[in-house]
């Protein structure tokens, strides 16, 4: 299990508009559709992860990759079931998960939330878990995030009522993990198993900026 986590700056130049060449053409036209560079860069930046790690795990060359999506729209690399991956980004930062196993990856910033959110979509105990913690922010964003890495993990998506399951529940609880990096939380879900080795990785931009 490898994270990437990357801050993205807001500002957009030549490098990165080079950078578009390395993704299909039907690509291209999607994110030069972006109204803001920021959009743009994050969608960008995250699919180029992806395929540098399938390129260096699968042996593929760039031309090679053609991703696919299952019935929720959760992506997926044509041919290779193995190499499971998820992306998550918010404003100016990016986070993708690799696995063998299903997984999930959701990042946000922690922002004072509206916790009639929590009272509405969540569970009775995940609602008192984040009115009762000592930082109600960070609970908010910490059950957030695994909520989303969960029904990603799954591959429904948001398309599963986020009432309907429970993140503080054992069954769930196990298949999570968090980090916590400045003002961000990532969380993600894999059913790989417990014994595997998880590894963060913090990426510049400038790293990103060097790939063709």
């Amino acid at each position: 299990m490898k994270i990437f986590f990357m801050e993205v700056s807001e500002k957009e130049n030549n490098k990165t508009n080079n950078l578009l060449k390395l993704v299909s053409e039907k690509r291209q036209e999607t994110l030069r559709r972006y109204r803001f560079p920021i959009d743009r860069k994050l969608s960008l930046y995250a699919e180029l992860l992806v395929r540098k790690q399938a390129m260096r795990l699968l042996g593929l060359n760039n031309d090679e990759i053609k991703f696919g999506t299952n019935e929720y729209c959760k992506p997926f690399i044509q041919g290779h079931t193995q190499f499971q991956f998820n992306i998550s980004h918010t404003r100016n930062a990016i986070a993708v998960a690799f696995s063998s196993h299903e997984v999930g990856v959701d990042i946000e910033r922690i922002n004072p939330p509206d916790y009639q959110i929590s009272k509405q979509f969540f569970t009775f105990f995940e609602h008192n878990y984040i009115l009762s913690h000592k930082n109600p922010n960070r609970a908010f964003y910490e059950i957030w995030t695994k909520k989303e890495a969960y029904t990603k993990c799954i591959g429904t998506g948001l398309t599963k009522p986020l009432k309907s399951f429970d993140v503080l529940n054992t069954e769930i609880s196990t298949l999570m993990y968090m980090y916590e990096i400045g003002e961000y939380i990532i969380s993600y879900c894999s059913n790989e198993p417990t014994t595997e080795e998880h590894s963060f990785i913090i990426l510049t931009e400038d790293e990103i900026l060097q790939s063709d």
